[in-house]
């Protein structure tokens, strides 16, 4: 049985096309990590090193008003981990310092993973400057929710994938059309 020559020239140029929409999204899945990663990172930067540096006191309103503004959650505890100070109502008790913690803002990252009440988190930490009202060294630990992370992940990821699933389908209808 002989294939119809609308499927010889359908066939191939749609195998191509599959291909080449798998490559583009394995490559646009990597990127989107790193963008997405980095935009959030950039943010969250900017609010440690304001709460680092300032001089105000880092109580638990001042830092649920600037867990919102980062949209995470920031907890300060002393260096041996007892909680000093957090913006939600979640036990953080236990959090000391690790190999992990950092003493600059700009190192921040979210590598880490840690899952406190059933809830998976991106976290980090940063040593803060001696305080007048602090009377040992302290660390303010940052959690985003690795949910958000995915959701920001998935509107940079999901729109040109759509994009060219819809190309595909396109091809396909015009080439059967010819």
């Amino acid at each position: 049985m002989r294939i119809p020559i609308r499927y010889q020239f359908m066939l191939p140029l749609l195998a191509v096309a599959v291909a080449s929409l798998l490559a583009v999204a394995v490559v646009h899945s990597h990127l989107a990590t790193q963008q997405t990663r980095a935009r959030i990172e950039s943010r969250l930067k900017g609010v440690v090193s304001v709460l680092q540096e300032s001089s105000f006191p880092l109580t638990d309103s001042v830092l649920q008003q600037m867990g919102g503004l980062a949209n995470a959650v920031f907890v300060l505890t002393d260096a041996e981990g007892r909680l000093l100070a957090t913006g939600s109502a979640m036990d953080f008790d236990g959090l000391a310092a690790d190999a992990s913690t950092v003493s600059a803002a700009d190192d921040v990252t979210l590598e880490q993973e840690l899952v406190l009440d059933s809830t998976r988190y991106l976290h980090s930490s940063v040593w803060v400057r001696r305080r007048p009202y602090l009377t040992e060294p302290s660390i303010l630990h940052i959690f985003f929710a690795q949910t958000d992370f995915d959701a920001a992940w998935r509107a940079a990821f999901v729109p040109p994938i759509i994009v060219g699933v819809g190309t595909i389908v396109v091809v396909a209808l015009v080439i059967h059309l010819i």
